[in-house]
């Protein structure tokens, strides 16, 4: 295994509640880490800051097990009472979730229909043996296209609603959104296809991720679930979708790799390479490598010192725990986060395109030193700006959208 990337450096920029808040989201807190949260917690800590960030990235729990670890005086009473009984409070939550989540899992089933549980309840049996320190609030379900409607009338039948705008369409072609809401919003469900947001998609029905399936023994119940190879994929694209913003989402990567030590670093390589998403992979392991100190094959290592673009990215990102605002990246311009991770100059060419043509996007007209194809960008855009002018409007949109762009990505 590799050391760590520069890791002190990347920390420096780091404001003082965000270095504390890190430091306390390992899930086992070493001699070295709980001397340097001593170190930090003599400095004069914004407690009401803190208690915002930890809400905010969603590791309450994990904070609350360290501050109590940590027994120091300079800690206020009130915050860790606060934090305790938010944490018992999620507690409960999370066991209504659970038992919620096998109860469908076992109407899907005898319906003969197959359902795959992952993130929230999985994620936090599989990865961090139990519920105690992982936070979540909904369920997130992975159906087949063709069982989308009746998966939709099972949940209906257990006292889901759904909204009116993801009734599917007149083509009969599945609704791009499936939540659900059963007693008043206590249990939320997201039956997924794939991972969406503004300008990203990647279909999560796909062969390998059906062939992958393992089953777990949840209180004497058959689950189905993902291998950690897969996880590993599904975790970084949902990360890279929402840009990190949350470092519970890192600290998921750094616990699934510690968790499996026979991780197959090949076959990651093989399936986000064959679904064209191998940079995504490395940008969520560089991260959890170089924010929780994850240790890594010389390969993966190497493969991360070699790629500038995850590197620079790696520096300004969660946003919110990073003091140079010019270094942060922020959500409001995912656009060129999804540009700078592209496999392929082809690739990137294409997305540039749709950005271009979704009109005044801020990637282009915001100042971005992290982003290196931004004068790029902003060439091409005076191109298709030109274009438009001197081309029949609909022939330019039709020809974009497609012929480039037949697939949402």
């Amino acid at each position: 295994m590799c050391p760590i990337l520069t890791s002190t450096e990347w920390f420096d920029g780091v404001t003082l509640e965000g270095k504390v808040l890190l430091n306390c989201c390992h899930t086992d807190l070493s001699s070295q880490t709980m001397e340097i949260l001593q170190q930090l917690l003599t400095r004069p800590v914004n407690w009401a800051q803190f208690k915002q960030l930890a809400q905010y990235h969603g590791v309450v729990p994990l904070v609350s097990k360290a501050l109590h670890q940590l027994s120091s005086s300079n800690i206020p009473d009130e915050i860790l009472q606060e934090f305790s009984t938010y944490a018992q409070a999620s507690l409960v939550l999370k066991r209504l979730i659970l038992e919620e989540m096998l109860t469908i899992s076992k109407v899907f089933s005898q319906e003969g229909m197959t359902v795959v549980p992952f993130k929230g309840p999985m994620l936090a049996l599989s990865v961090y043996e139990g519920l105690e320190i992982r936070e979540f609030c909904d369920l997130d379900l992975l159906v087949k296209p063709s069982h989308i409607t009746k998966a939709r009338a099972i949940l209906a039948d257990l006292g889901y609603t759904g909204r009116k705008d993801q009734e599917p369409s007149e083509e009969g072609s599945p609704a791009p959104y499936n939540n659900f809401t059963k007693h008043n919003g206590m249990f939320r469900v997201d039956l997924q296809l794939g991972i969406r947001g503004a300008n990203f998609f990647f279909s999560l029905d796909h062969k390998l991720f059906w062939n992958n399936l393992e089953v777990v023994r949840i209180k004497d119940q058959d689950v189905l679930t993902f291998s950690p190879e897969i996880l590993l994929i599904i975790l970084c694209l949902h990360g890279n979708k929402h840009v990190w913003e949350m470092a519970k989402w890192i600290g998921d990567i750094a616990e699934l790799l510690r968790k499996n030590q026979k991780f197959d670093w090949a076959q990651v390589a093989n399936l986000s390479n064959e679904m064209q998403c191998f940079r995504q992979v490395l940008m969520g392991v560089c991260l959890a490598h170089k924010i929780f100190g994850l240790a890594l094959p010389p390969t993966v290592h190497r493969q991360i010192q070699n790629d500038q673009d995850i590197l620079r990215l790696s520096y300004g990102i969660p946003s919110s725990l990073i003091q140079n605002p010019s270094q942060r990246v922020y959500e409001k311009h995912r656009e060129a986060f999804f540009l700078s991770l592209k496999e392929t100059n082809w690739e990137k060419f294409r997305y540039a395109l749709q950005i271009c043509a979704s009109k005044n996007s801020p990637v282009i007209h915001d100042s971005l030193s992290w982003f290196r194809f931004q004068g790029r960008l902003q060439a091409l855009n005076q191109v298709y700006v030109f274009l438009l002018h001197v081309l029949p409007f609909k022939k330019l949109k039709k020809f974009i959208h497609c012929k480039l762009f037949s697939h949402n990505e």
